[in-house]
């Protein structure tokens, strides 16, 4: 795998456009849980994760977490059995405070039927993580939404959690990587001494029975590790081919797919 450059080599150049910068948000889920359902104590397994978890139980106290956060919480988990006008209340109140509105809420547990399953859909809730659930859909659940809240009018496709060993070429030479989430538009790449904005990365990759070759722009860069994740970079994918852009439309579909309503 030949180290990337612009029009270097025998790989066609990337485009070094200057491009606008993934919106960062901390991840920080607040679970409102005034059932009792036990969602909150559940939920605290997303901290493995590098989530920042909040329970609260009444909508004042959510509204206020919301407000001390400043636009940093990225999704809410709401009990599928807050219903009626309880349910109504808390997505007028809670959904304007959140980048992503009822795109970035999960709800958890059941819905009653298909019925009120598509009339939550129409509403705007795409997740419900249905009971019984692992640490894992959960996870995938909670991760969804805030791809949704943070990527989706740029990508139109939310990201999903996965965990990939990979190799990077870079400015400099090859280094080993992990792939920590991809949608349809980039990823998060977890690697030491990340490098900066704007620099052009070629990846090797496999989804299913296709190996690519992506070429990569870094968009945003983390240099703190969280739980569950070291310092990388968030990239955007430049010039994917037909191919290539639907083998990770339909590996993120069929990951989503658990959590859809």
């Amino acid at each position: 795998m030949a180290a990337p450059g612009c029009g270097r080599g025998s790989i066609p150049p990337f485009s070094c456009d200057s491009r606008p910068p993934i919106p960062r948000f901390d991840p920080y889920a607040l679970i409102f849980d005034p059932t009792a359902s036990g969602l909150g104590r559940e939920a605290f397994v997303l901290t493995e994760h590098g989530f920042e978890v909040e329970v609260v139980a009444s909508l004042v106290t959510a509204q206020q977490w919301l407000t001390m956060q400043e636009g940093r919480a990225g999704v809410v988990l709401l009990p599928a059995a807050l219903g009626g006008d309880d349910f109504v209340a808390v997505v007028d109140a809670l959904g304007p405070m959140i980048e992503g509105g009822t795109r970035a809420m999960v709800l958890v547990g059941e819905v009653l039927g298909r019925s009120e399953a598509r009339q939550l859909s129409d509403q705007g809730f795409p997740w419900l993580v249905r009971s019984p659930f692992t640490p894992e859909e959960l996870h995938l659940g909670v991760a969804a939404a805030l791809g949704a809240s943070t990527w989706a009018d740029a990508r139109k496709v939310p990201r999903v959690p996965v965990s990939l060993r990979i190799d990077v070429a870079r400015p400099g030479g090859i280094v080993p990587a992990r792939v920590c989430d991809v949608s349809a538009g980039g990823m998060f790449l977890e690697l030491t001494d990340p490098p900066p904005l704007g620099t052009p990365l070629m990846v090797e990759m496999t989804l299913g029975a296709r190996t690519m070759m992506l070429r990569a722009i870094v968009t945003h860069q983390s240099r703190r590790a969280t739980p569950g994740r070291e310092a990388g970079v968030g990239v955007t994918f430049d010039q994917l081919d037909d191919g290539d852009e639907r083998a990770i439309g339909d590996y993120v579909a069929a990951r989503l797919g658990s959590v859809r309503l």
